[in-house]
């Protein structure tokens, strides 16, 4: 199951 911690975690990932 997919949360919004998750989809924050991810998109900060992607920026860094």
């Amino acid at each position: 199951m997919v949360t919004w911690k998750t989809l924050l975690l991810q998109d900060s990932s992607l920026k860094l």
